[in-house]
């Protein structure tokens, strides 16, 4: 049986990967995979900043994503086959992004970090 060609787009395009934030600025999950043609939403429960490292594959020139309260996105990364590293901080107050680790169980803010999104 033929299927519209509506269902063959739908195919081809993956679902976003949906990242959950929590009122103390903690991603769920922590560590995201997504393929290099999909995509990621932020589901924040209080307006926040992620500041990814490298800069150049989600948020803007300087690797910040401004959130606002409740579903941002879906966000396409622009470099493929790369592991994106970010945390989460309040608006106007800045954070350095580190590398996930078996022990990284603070919040995703500059006392925790360790967030991930594979990309590829």
């Amino acid at each position: 049986m033929a299927r519209s060609s509506a269902l063959r787009r739908e195919e081809a395009v993956p679902a976003p990967t949906p990242i959950t934030i929590n009122a103390q600025d903690v991603p769920n999950p922590k560590d995201a995979s997504i393929d290099n043609d999909g995509s990621v939403t932020f589901d924040a429960a209080h307006a926040c900043w992620l500041y990814f490292s490298p800069v150049g594959v989600f948020g803007d020139s300087q690797g910040i994503l401004k959130l606002n309260v409740g579903p941002n996105g879906p966000y396409s990364p622009e470099e493929p086959d790369m592991t994106v590293s970010y945390c989460v901080t309040d608006p106007n107050t800045a954070c350095t992004p580190s590398a996930a680790s078996a022990s990284s169980t603070l919040r995703g803010s500059p006392d925790g970090g360790g967030n991930t999104i594979k990309v590829g």
